[in-house]
């Protein structure tokens, strides 16, 4: 039986999650390529975010063999996804809020959807000619190095051999700090780029937490880190969808048919900003103030768990 990757040294355990990450990434490029797949893209943006996070986490034992101009290249890969995501975040709402729609709302609504499907359009157009052509690359070159042997830190050979249950719990305590002030940040429905950030770091946790977690505890943290990420992660989609309206409203619109488009552009407008009230008002009633403290207790205690897993002599290195 092989051994828990929790009580592999570090280094080893921070090339097999690494490597586990590139292999998932590679076989949501297929299926985008074959486009028969609607959540394809998502699993790729999926495991690239999961293999950039392991990479920046575990920075100290893959350093030796990552360079940090191949993380900055993946992370310019991820963005060059986004608006693809986006987009398709956007028609899934459009359709979903659109049942009781007023007839003069509909032409608006019309509107701002075949505008949202031609962004879906060029944005698939750049991941499958920027995008895709730049994984192949990065993936090329990574592969190489991690399925090369780990190469210990000579700076600090003891600490490289700890197991990666220390490691982690390590990371972990760093991530739910940067969180909580995070959340601390968030003072009003407005705060875009201060819910972009807490989002961030939710999703960090959860991603450092998923190949670590062993019994009902463990998962039950991660089902309430996953339910706090798709709150932000609601709220952000619904910032975008603001901008997106906006932009719309000012260079988009015809002049010619704007009479008629703005009373569609205008409710879908309200309607966005009333739905983020509502999740600000639910984000602020479970996660803010008084109530950090409450969701980061067990991610703590999770944390000490994973450090109490002891170190390997260097006779077992």
């Amino acid at each position: 039986m092989s051994r828990d990757i929790l009580d592999l040294p570090t280094d080893q355990a921070a090339h097999k999650l690494a490597r586990g990450y590139l292999d998932a990434a590679a076989a949501a490029r297929a299926r985008i390529m074959r486009g028969e797949d609607p959540r394809a893209l998502h699993d790729l943006r999926v495991a690239l975010r999961r293999l950039r996070g392991s990479l920046r986490a575990y920075a100290p034992y893959v350093a030796s063999v990552i360079p940090a101009k191949l993380s900055k290249r993946l992370r310019a890969l991820a963005r060059l996804t986004n608006a693809a995501r986006d987009a398709e975040v956007q028609l899934e709402w459009l359709d979903s809020s659109g049942r009781k729609a007023r007839a003069a709302e509909r032409p608006g609504r019309r509107w701002m959807r075949e505008y949202l499907v031609s962004q879906r359009k060029m944005a698939y157009r750049t991941v499958r000619r920027e995008a895709l052509p730049e994984f192949d690359r990065i993936a090329r070159r990574l592969r190489r190095t991690l399925e090369a042997k780990p190469v210990v830190p000579s700076r600090k050979p003891p600490v490289s051999r700890a197991r990666f249950a220390q490691a982690a719990a390590r990371q972990l305590r760093e991530y739910a700090a940067i969180l909580s002030a995070d959340l601390g940040d968030i003072g009003s429905v407005e705060d875009e780029a201060e819910v972009h950030a807490a989002r961030i770091a939710a999703k960090h946790l959860r991603y450092l937490v998923e190949p670590l977690a062993r019994g009902k505890r463990a998962t039950a943290l991660l089902k309430s880190l996953k339910a706090l990420q798709e709150s932000l992660g609601g709220l952000h989609d619904r910032h975008v969808l603001a901008r997106d309206l906006a932009r719309a409203l000012r260079s988009g619109v015809p002049h010619d048919t704007r009479c008629e488009l703005l009373p569609g552009l205008s409710m879908l407008a309200l309607r966005n900003h009333q739905e983020a009230n509502g999740l600000y008002e639910d984000i602020a009633r479970s996660y803010l103030g008084g109530r950090t403290p409450a969701l980061l207790r067990p991610l703590r205690d999770f944390a000490r768990q994973l450090a109490a897993r002891g170190v390997h002599p260097a006779s077992r290195a």
